[in-house]
């Protein structure tokens, strides 16, 4: 494999990391001007960066993920008998380039929070927690701040964590993060999961889904707090609220910014990140003077420089979720899978069973929640709609939380720097089987009850 240039060199002698440093920034650019003036030309322009991007990321990419990515391509070769439709392909590149924009955008912030002149001292009240203590505080800053962020919530975290040299400990902590961030699908209005049931199931009332997707959210990551912090987990809960205090009012307003500009503007969340924090990077970076414009910009591009490895196998793996998506014989070959009328509780399982599997394969979300639906049609409407909603994000859940086709994946092994492939097959794995259980044996105790 071509090793990269040395470091030692100036950077404008250093093309190809020019290039996947300015990719990015022109994505976010064509993405910035996609929303103003939708043109389908600013579309093809988009895909043509990504491509770019992609191509000059590759002498970096490791062997692994190079072969990863082409076995997702042949698969949905395939999948089409070598007959692909570009529109099915650019769907997936559409999410793949709005992501690549924002992952850029979530490297300005990261340095900008790290930059806050309160970040010191909020690093310094993290710091004196003990590590049992961290993750708790990690788990529920995450998950709070991931109901109006979504996976912006590593970025605001993250660099408020004091140094972690133990590879270990930051795995442990990616795992908390991710934890905290993927259950927030199961109440946050900005989530693409939570669009997804509402157009899967139209007459299910709002109340009812925001309200009982909250107590499920609510019971997981207070077990997951519980089983880490045991007594210690309301003490450390408390510290965390003391350990964001310094830089409150920053984060707030971004945060207010972001949420305004979801519920007035028509944006999705992660085109308001895209349109909204850049201007609280820009703004901080002036209140700043020139010094920490420096540091900021400096920091956030050498760490942009180091994406373009991850962002090939998840590029393939959403076009290939896409095309499925777009493979009728193949949902449904999966609708007859399960036999008609099972016992609730082994129908519920087996669902929850198949989700936790999907994710694991590597499926994106979306994906894992149309396989699932099309999976219980085969129960012949045996499942109430409310539940069969809770399967379903538990099923996106368990896809966010463990697939390398996963945002959340891939971005918390940028920020935490450790293998996305080391995220995958975690602690949350086992952690994920647990909530299934208690999926099976609750909901099936409750419809039971209700017949």
């Amino acid at each position: 494999m071509t090793q990269p240039p040395s470091n030692s060199q100036p950077l404008s002698r250093r093309p190809r990391i020019l290039a996947v440093i300015a990719l990015p920034i022109l994505l976010w650019i064509v993405g910035l001007a996609r929303i103003a003036w939708p043109h389908p030309g600013l579309a093809d322009l988009s895909y043509g960066l990504l491509a770019a991007y992609l191509l000059v990321s590759l002498p970096q990419v490791r062997t692994s993920n190079r072969i990863l990515a082409a076995i997702l391509a042949t698969i949905g070769i395939l999948l089409h008998r070598g007959e692909m439709p570009f529109p099915v392909v650019a769907r997936g590149l559409e999410f793949a380039v709005v992501f690549a924009a924002f992952l850029a955008v979530l490297q300005f912030v990261r340095a900008t929070v790290e930059a806050l002149p309160g970040a010191g001292a909020s690093r310094g009240l993290f710091a004196e927690m003990d590590a049992v203590g961290r993750r708790v505080a990690v788990l529920v800053s995450c998950h709070l701040l991931a109901v109006v962020l979504s996976i912006g919530a590593f970025a605001i975290v993250r660099p408020l964590l004091p140094a972690e040299e133990n590879e270990a400990e930051r795995r442990m902590l990616a795992v908390a993060a991710l934890r905290g961030v993927c259950t927030a699908i199961y109440w946050s209005p900005f989530t693409v999961g939570i669009g997804f049931i509402f157009f899967t199931f139209p007459q299910l009332p709002a109340w009812q889904v925001f309200g009982i997707g909250m107590l499920c959210a609510v019971a997981i990551v207070g077990s997951a707090a519980v089983a880490w912090g045991g007594r210690n987990s309301g003490r450390a809960i408390k510290a965390t609220v003391g350990a964001f205090h310094p830089i409150l009012a920053p984060l707030a307003g971004a945060t207010g910014a972001v949420v305004l500009t979801v519920a007035f503007s028509g944006l999705s969340n992660l085109q308001a990140t895209i349109v909204v924090m850049p201007l609280f990077c820009l703004y901080q970076m002036l209140k700043g003077g020139r010094e920490r414009t420096w540091r900021i910009t400096s920091i956030a591009i050498e760490r942009m420089a180091r994406s373009g490895d991850d962002m090939l196998v998840f590029t393939f793996a959403v076009v290939l979720g896409s095309i499925l998506l777009d493979s009728r014989p193949a949902l449904e070959a999966m609708a007859h899978l399960l036999p008609a009328h099972l016992p609730m509780p082994i129908l519920i399982g087996s669902l929850c069973a198949i989700g936790l599997g999907l994710g694991m394969l590597g499926l994106n979300a979306i994906l894992v929640g149309t396989i699932l639906i099309a999976l219980a049609a085969s129960s012949a409407g045996d499942l109430p709609d409310m539940a069969m909603a809770l399967v379903v994000l538990f099923g996106w859940t368990a896809a966010s939380m463990i697939s390398f086709a996963s945002l959340a994946i891939l971005i918390s092994g940028q920020m935490f720097q450790i293998d996305s492939r080391r995220l995958i097959w975690s602690a949350n794995v086992p952690f994920l089987a647990l909530v299934g259980l208690a999926n099976t044996v609750i909901l099936s105790a409750v419809v039971q009850a209700l017949r």
